[in-house]
C-alpha cells in the first residue's frame, strides 16, 4: 500500500492533478514519518492544490477513525506514539537494523554516546533535507525528464532522514529505479553520466543490500546506507548541473 500511494502521487504530479497527489499521500499517513521531505517540498514549491488535496484527505481519515474508535482510541494512539519514541532496543523497535541514517549513527555512537548519537542524526538530516530542497529549486514542469530524478531524491531522502524504518520499506526504492531508468534514456546529459546513475541504483538496491546483510556479522557500517547516501549524492550532483538551464526558463 505504501508503494502503490507513492506511485499513484508520482503519477498525479505527473498529469497535473495535484489536489489527487495530495490525496493520495494522505493515505501515507499510515506512515506519516516520511511525509515530512514531500510535505516541505510540496511547501516550498507553493503546490497549494497539493496541499489541500492532502489536507482534505488528511481529515477525511481523521473523521474515519474518529468514528471507528472514538476519541479514546484516538488518544491512546497519541499516548502509544510518545511511548514508541523512547522504544530503543524493545518491543520490536532496534534502530540498528533500520537502513537509514538512524539506524548507520545509531550502530556507530548510540551506546556510548546517545546525545551526541541523538544531535548528529538530527543534524545530518536537516543536512540531507537542505539538499533535497536545493535541488528542487527552478521552474516547476512535471514534463521535464528532471522531475523523474528530482522525484528520485525525494523518495530516498524520505527514506534516510525517516525516524523509523522497517525494512519492507526499502521497497520503494523500485519507483527511483524504474525512474531512473527511464532518466537514462534521455541523452540531455550524455549517454555516460546516464548509465552510471542506472548502474549505481540497480547496485545500491540489490548487491550492496544483499552484502550490508554479510558485512554487518564484522563491521558496525552499513554498506547499504552508505550506498544510498552516495546514490543521492550522485542524483543531487546531475540535477544541480542541469539548473542553470531551469533558472533561464523560470
Amino acid at each position: 500500500m505504501l508503494f502503490l500511494f507513492w506511485v499513484l502521487a508520482y503519477r498525479s504530479l505527473k498529469r497535473s492533478r495535484e489536489v489527487w497527489a495530495g490525496f493520495w499521500l494522505s493515505l501515507l499517513l499510515q506512515k506519516f514519518q516520511i511525509l515530512l521531505p514531500i510535505v516541505l517540498v510540496l511547501l516550498g514549491k507553493k503546490r497549494w492544490r497539493a496541499m489541500g488535496g492532502f489536507l482534505g484527505g488528511s481529515l477525511v481519515l481523521l473523521l474515519i477513525s474518529w468514528a471507528l474508535v472514538g476519541a479514546s482510541g484516538l488518544e491512546s494512539y497519541i499516548r502509544l506514539l510518545k511511548e514508541m519514541s523512547g522504544w530503543v532496543g524493545h518491543k520490536g523497535i532496534y534502530p540498528s537494523q533500520m537502513h537509514n541514517l538512524r539506524g548507520q549513527i545509531y550502530s556507530l555512537w548510540y551506546e556510548g554516546h546517545p546525545l551526541f548519537a541523538n544531535i548528529l542524526t538530527i543534524g545530518a538530516s536537516l543536512a540531507l533535507l537542505a539538499v533535497l530542497l536545493r535541488c528542487w529549486n527552478g521552474k516547476w514542469d512535471p514534463g521535464r525528464p528532471e522531475f523523474d530524478l528530482r522525484f528520485s531524491l525525494l523518495v530516498i531522502t524520505s527514506l534516510l532522514v525517516s525516524p523509523h524504518l522497517n525494512f519492507h520499506d526499502i521497497s520503494l526504492m523500485l519507483l527511483p529505479g524504474l525512474l531512473i531508468w527511464r532518466f537514462a534514456g534521455q541523452e540531455r546529459h550524455g549517454p555516460k553520466e546516464n548509465r552510471w546513475l542506472v548502474y549505481a541504483v540497480f547496485t545500491v538496491t540489490f548487491p550492496v543490500l544483499v552484502a550490508s546483510f554479510i558485512m554487518s556479522m564484522f563491521l558496525t557500517i552499513n554498506l547499504h546506507v552508505l550506498g544510498l547516501l552516495c546514490l543521492a549524492g550522485m542524483i543531487a550532483w546531475t540535477i544541480v548541473r542541469s539548473q542553470p538551464i531551469d533558472s533561464v526558463q523560470a
